[in-house]
Order: structure tokens, then C-alpha cells, then sequence
């Protein structure tokens, strides 16, 4: 029904950088598995929506800000199912015509409810939301970014996808899901995590409840130091970035996750952090959707 692309591809990347430190980088393009419904969003929705439809619900929650990608996912899924899709906007002050992600939302077919911010974070935390009134019952609730056992069960398929031997893998990250997720299938290899949040050190603890093996947390990195400002903030260095990327690296990264982790994996390579030799994947989750609501929030 969605027409998608996978598994996604591995991309080889070649760069003066990369043959003057001697290491390899891959890039995992789940970019390209869809237009709107592309990256991690798609790993994570993909069983929640399956699971909704098989016990047979109506309607689909979700929740996130003016600017999710998730939301972006979710609204081009709801433009193509027969399931009703809801969800709830961070900020009352918002409404369907705020920016161009929630007009497409909107158009696409997505019930947008604008709440306040404390509404929300209090509204998010409800488990069972058939006692919240008659229009919420039969409701299939997926939580912001997708963030439960069945998203986390969706990203694991990222590494069984990587037919390819390497040391270290490179991700961003905002809930943790993706990174619990690849973190879960990884063998023996490092798993490096770029929060996209200012503040983001409980990420760690986030990912780690995911897993059922103790020795997990020694394969992971939590890079704390590349959010540029927080979580949906950009500055002008970001942006610059993630336009040279595009004539130096071939890649297209988009600003609220890849651009920062790339960011911090290329500063990384500079100080030459890695041993040579080293073969290095970097996950590109997708969201590219989203930089033109960006780009038009930056221009007013």
C-alpha cells in the first residue's frame, strides 16, 4: 500500500577526510525508503499500525510539536489508510496554517488538536484514553516519536538490514527508540548516539531499559555536546553545514537529527578519534520532509 523501499540502501561515501584518516564510511539511507514516510518514522510506526488495524481499532493518537517529523509520517500514512488518525500539537497558539508541515498534515487528512504545553505533557502520560469521553474510545495510542516496545521492535531491523561488517554506527537522537533498537541487534559493535537535545544525558537510561542483555552499555556512546542550542533549534553554522554536506559528502541531511550527528561524526574524524581502518556505518533517519517548514520558520 505504501509503496516503500526496503530494505534501504548502503551507501559508500568517499571524502579527502576519510582517505586522510584511512577509515570507511557507509551511510544507511533509509532516507530513500519513502518520500514522506521515510527514516526511523517508518520503523517505528510500522508494526503500531499494524497492531492497531489487527485488534481491530478505528482511530490512531499520536502526539508531537509544529515541527515533527513523526507527525509528518504519521499524517502521510493517514492520507492512505482507513484507520482515522489524530494527533495532538504541542501549543494552544498553533492552528493547521502556522507553517507548512501542519497545512500538509492537515490536507493529508490528520485531525489536529492544538493544546497547551502542560496539557499536553500531562495528556501524553494517559494510558488508557477510553475514559476520557466517548470520542476517544477504540482509540490505538502511539506515543510521541513512536517510543514504545513495537517502535523500538521496528528499529531493529535497521542493523539486520547492514550486510556488511564495521566497528561503529552513528546515530541522532530525540526519544532514544531508533538507538534502543539498533542498539538490541548490534553484536559486538560500538553504537554511537548524537542527542539532538540540550540536556539529553537520560538518554542513556532511556535506550538502556530497552535492553534485556547487561552488557549493552558498554557498547554505547552518548554525545552530548552537538544540539546547537536544544532540541528543533538551528543556528546559521548548522545550516551551513547541511549545505556543504550536500556538494561534499552527496548527502542531503535535514536539521533537527542528521545534520547534528553528522556534524559531531565529521568533527570526530578531524581529531582523528577513530583507529585506522576503522569501518564506520551513519544511520540517515530521514525527516528531510521537514527542513522546508524550517527553512520557512528561519526566513520570517
Amino acid at each position: 500500500m505504501f509503496n516503500l523501499k526496503l530494505p534501504s540502501a548502503l551507501q559508500k561515501v568517499d571524502h579527502p577526510l576519510l582517505r586522510k584518516v584511512d577509515c570507511e564510511l557507509w551511510v544507511k539511507r533509509d532516507d530513500l525508503i519513502h518520500p514522506e514516510i521515510s527514516g526511523n518514522k517508518w520503523r517505528k510506526l510500522a508494526l503500531n499500525i499494524k497492531e492497531a488495524e489487527q485488534k481491530g481499532f478505528s482511530k490512531v493518537l499520536t502526539f508531537g510539536g509544529a515541527y515533527s517529523n513523526h507527525i509528518a509520517a504519521t499524517a502521510a500514512i493517514a492520507g492512505i489508510s482507513n484507520l482515522e488518525f489524530h494527533a495532538m500539537i504541542r501549543g494552544e497558539e498553533l492552528n493547521p496554517n502556522s507553517n507548512y508541515c501542519l497545512q500538509k498534515a492537515n490536507e493529508q487528512g490528520l485531525n489536529l488538536h492544538f493544546i497547551s504545553r502542560s496539557d499536553y505533557a500531562e495528556l501524553k502520560s494517559i494510558k488508557d484514553w477510553s475514559r476520557m469521553g466517548e470520542e476517544w474510545k477504540d482509540t490505538y495510542i502511539i506515543p510521541e516519536g513512536g517510543g514504545n516496545e513495537l517502535g523500538v521492535r521496528g528499529c531493529e531491523e535497521i542493523y539486520n538490514e547492514i550486510e556488511l561488517a564495521f566497528d561503529h554506527l552513528y546515530c541522532a537522537a530525540g526519544t532514544g527508540t531508533t538507538a534502543a533498537g539498533i542498539l538490541r541487534s548490534l553484536k559486538g559493535e560500538k553504537l554511537h548516539i548524537v542527542s539532538a537535545l540540550k540536556g539529553g544525558g537520560f538518554l542513556k537510561e532511556e535506550i538502556l531499559k530497552w535492553q534485556t542483555k547487561k552488557e549493552k552499555k558498554h557498547q554505547i556512546e552518548l554525545i552530548e555536546d552537538y544540539h546547537f542550542g536544544g532540541f528543533g533549534k538551528v543556528t546559521e553554522e548548522l545550516v551551513d553545514f547541511q549545505e556543504s554536506c550536500k556538494t561534499e559528502w552527496g548527502l542531503e541531511l535535514d536539521y533537527l537529527y542528521t545534520s547534528k550527528a553528522f556534524f559531531a561524526l565529521v568533527e570526530l574524524l578531524k581529531k582523528e578519534h577513530f583507529p585506522a581502518k576503522s569501518r564506520i556505518v551513519f544511520y540517515h533517519s530521514g525527516g528531510l520532509q521537514g527542513n522546508r517548514g524550517i527553512r520557512e520558520h528561519k526566513s520570517q
